[in-house]
């Protein structure tokens, strides 16, 4: 049996696919009443497996992700692009939360392949909403510094008072993170085979340990950088377009926050700064070849948390 749920602030829709195909159409709360009573509909069919499956909405799905997956059911997170091209595919007319859910559970039944979730580490959920409330005040820091430069001379004091204050609670904020980092063995870890390559210091490792999914033997990296839309795309048509560009869509704090370390690792990393060259001699921008070097980070990180191993120059899944 599979569910697809389309998650809003307060409710969810929901679309049950029986083996026969029988469409079941149901709102519930988006509370434990209504995962509860989501539960007792399913239940009710006596289903021996059941699969919920919802786009990624940040912190609206979670609980009931988190409840679902409790309960044995497999859970399937979904990029939302590909729901919407779906959906387009198949000619979907309406474009409401009812519809919604319907193309949700119908592509999770058609489409081979897709990866469960499984909830991060309370640790990890800890990482993420320290990070991200840093990157937010950093970002209403940059804002203020920029109004600083052009107010008139008697708001200047008001401005430079919050620029102070989110300059306080942006340090506070890092030392909670460091604190988190070193007292959890699993992020500590991480933390430092990231830290091991060149051109990524502790900030990039902690952002990068907040967004990633979780990593073990069988990951593969390509996948990943699909997610934070850093997967290289070929775009022919005709005689007339030729080009590779980057996916796009997805998370894009992943490739904001490795744009620096990108520079920085074109200096003092060795391998990426030959591979850099070739890209150079092979007729290619310097936009596309920091593009390409985020891309190959990225890749480079996945592969240091997939072998438990820090980053050697001459490891060959780097060149991959």
């Amino acid at each position: 049996m599979t569910v697809g749920a389309d998650m809003s602030k307060q409710s969810f829709d929901v679309t049950v696919l029986g083996p026969d195909q029988k469409q079941i159409r149901r709102k519930f709360a988006n509370k434990l009443s209504g995962f509860s009573e989501l539960n007792q509909l399913v239940q009710s069919y006596g289903a021996s497996s059941v699969v919920l499956a919802m786009e990624a909405t940040g912190n609206y799905g979670e609980g009931l992700a988190l409840f679902c997956y409790s309960l044995g059911w497999t859970v399937l997170v979904l990029n939302p692009a590909r729901v919407k091209a779906y959906g387009i595919a198949v000619g979907q007319k309406n474009k409401t939360d009812r519809a919604d859910s319907l193309t949700i559970a119908q592509f999770a039944q058609s489409t081979p392949g897709l990866h469960p979730w499984a909830p991060r580490s309370a640790a990890n959920q800890e990482l993420s909403q320290l990070v991200r409330e840093r990157l937010h005040l950093q970002k209403l820091l940059a804002g203020e510094q920029c109004r600083l430069q052009t107010a008139k001379l008697w708001v200047k004091p008001m401005i430079q008072k919050r620029i102070t204050f989110f300059e306080e609670q942006i340090q506070q904020l890092w030392k909670s993170i460091k604190q988190l980092l070193k007292k959890d063995p699993e992020l500590c870890r991480a933390c430092e085979l990231i830290s091991s390559i060149p051109g990524i210091g502790e900030w990039t490792a902690a952002v990068l340990l907040s967004e990633l999914p979780p990593i073990d033997k069988k990951t593969s990296a390509r996948p990943i950088a699909a997610l934070f839309g850093l997967c290289p795309r070929n775009r022919e048509s005709g005689t007339s377009v030729r080009g590779r560009t980057l996916s796009r869509g997805g998370r894009r704090v992943i490739s904001h926050q490795l744009y620096m370390p990108a520079l920085a690792a074109l200096k003092h990393n060795a391998l990426l700064r030959q591979w850099a060259a070739q890209l150079r001699q092979r007729g290619k921008k310097s936009k596309q070849i920091i593009a390409a070097v985020i891309h190959r980070l990225l890749r480079i990180v996945v592969g240091v948390l997939k072998n438990q191993a820090p980053f050697q120059v001459d490891w060959k899944g780097a060149r991959s």
